[in-house]
């Protein structure tokens, strides 16, 4: 670890002690000098003077080696101020190295805690996928459908504020959205034939069962798998007009990970056969979806069901992938970002990380900086060369968007031209989006970023 405040001591000392030096020995070279050409002068009549000479040059042969002593502890000092630097630097080392230990100590912990809950829930899902003859592999195939979409909603909807490991959690917990059949009769779950209204509403308690199962989940069970599982187990039945069941919740008062379940059960529910129907074909299954005749659905929510339809299909075909197989299609494909050099410019720090985050979860690689200064330092460091475009936050503290991309162009770095800049901005209107392609912008992007608007405006410039 290199300490500035060290450097800058060293520095300092050196430069002290060879001028202390020097001027030592420059003024002892001049005493002898004076003292040699007194004696050489001196004449019988100037004997009287002797004495005064003899005690001027004792003077300055006492204030000399005084000066020599201050030189001495004055080293002394500075190689203890430098002794003590080191000495802390070696400790700020050593305390740097715990925390960085103990860290990936938390980390390892998390995980291992991460895959114990996995396992519980897919035990208990197991459970509920013996018990009920009909539901087969229904449980793996939800969970296949609900990372593909929760994909598309993270990439397309930011304003749910998805992320990888939300998704993997969501698709982890929605494993159990029937874990309250565990609580219905065996003479309604396994009837082989179309319910009874009467027994359709004892059917439709599973999800308030499903809860009460949950609230007796292990105390070491982590607390977001609790809250995740639960919004899916007691709202997967919702519907977007608030004609669902159990709590009649509309609109986004259904938590997204009940809405995104909804969609990969309803889905699956149609495509497999069942003792009251036959399947639809996934073409059929993903119409009646998308025109309601399941129940209303999120339109935003439907627009990411459109883009996924022939991953769905493809997953139905092969329910056996692992979620690690299904991330890279469901994270990097359908986007242009694979691999690129970005360059983030938010002030902010939490929509900083949040979109570089969703960023990277894309394939890309991103640099972040707070401000037009670090990003110039940056620039200068690495040359344009190394970034395919820079995304340029429209509304910074210090300055106005039009100088910091005027700064940008103007740096003299090569190609600082040409590079591509696109500017994000709160304001839709066509005089914003005007000005900022006159200030030199590429592309004028919306918050909240999607990544299709990105992908493409990254297509069309790099």
């Amino acid at each position: 670890m290199n300490n500035p405040i060290s450097v800058k001591i060293k520095y300092f000392s050196s430069v002290v002690l060879s001028v202390m030096t020097a001027v030592y020995f420059s003024a002892v070279k001049t005493l002898s000098d004076t003292i040699i050409s007194t004696q050489t002068e001196i004449e019988p009549a100037q004997e009287v003077r002797r004495g005064a000479d003899t005690a001027f040059a004792r003077t300055y042969y006492a204030e000399f080696i005084l000066g020599f002593i201050l030189v001495c502890v004055l080293a002394i000092l500075i190689f203890k101020v430098l002794s003590d630097a080191k000495e802390k630097e070696r400790e700020a080392e050593r305390l740097e190295k715990i925390v960085s230990e103990r860290t990936q100590l938390l980390q390892e912990k998390n995980r291992q805690l991460s895959r114990m809950n996995e396992d519980i829930i897919e035990f208990m899902g197991n459970i509920v996928e013996a018990r009920d003859v009909e539901s087969g592999e229904h449980i793996k195939r939800v969970k296949g459908f609900t990372y593909i979409l929760a994909g598309q909603v993270m990439r397309d909807c930011p304003k749910y504020r998805l992320t990888p490991d939300k998704i993997r959690l969501i698709a982890s917990a929605s494993v159990l959205h029937d874990v309250g059949k565990i609580m219905i009769p065996d003479s309604i779950l396994l009837k082989p034939g179309k319910l009874t209204q009467e027994e359709f509403e004892i059917m439709k308690t599973h999800s308030i069962r499903g809860c009460e199962i949950l609230l007796s989940a292990p105390a070491d069970w982590g607390l977001e798998y609790l809250r995740i599982s639960t919004e899916i187990v007691r709202w997967h039945h919702e519907k977007y007009d608030g004609k669902g069941y159990p709590d009649g919740l509309a609109g986004d008062d259904i938590p997204i990970s009940a809405q995104i379940v909804s969609v990969a059960d309803c889905y699956d529910a149609l495509i497999n056969k069942r003792c009251y129907k036959d399947a639809f074909g996934f073409d059929k299954a993903h119409e009646m979806i998308s025109n309601g005749e399941c129940g209303a659905f999120s339109p935003e929510l439907m627009k990411c069901f459109a883009k996924v339809k022939d991953d769905f299909e493809s997953f139905a075909k092969d329910p056996n992938k692992s979620l690690d197989d299904l991330s890279q299609k469901t994270v990097i494909n359908h986007t242009k970002l694979g691999g690129k050099q970005l360059l983030l410019i938010e002030d902010d720090e939490l929509t900083r990380e949040m979109t570089a985050g969703i960023i990277e979860d894309c394939g890309a690689n991103v640099t972040r900086c707070e401000n037009i200064i670090k990003a110039l330092d940056i620039l200068n460091l690495q040359e344009f060369q190394e970034f395919d475009a820079i995304i340029l936050e429209m509304v910074m503290p210090d300055i106005e968007y039009p100088m910091a991309i005027g700064m940008i162009r103007e740096s003299g770095v090569p190609g600082a031209d040409t590079i591509p800049i696109f500017l994000l901005s709160p304001f839709s209107s066509e005089k914003d989006m005007n000005r900022a392609l006159e200030a030199g912008a590429s592309a004028y992007l919306l918050k909240p970023l999607t990544i299709s608007a990105l992908s493409k405006a990254v297509e069309q410039y790099t």
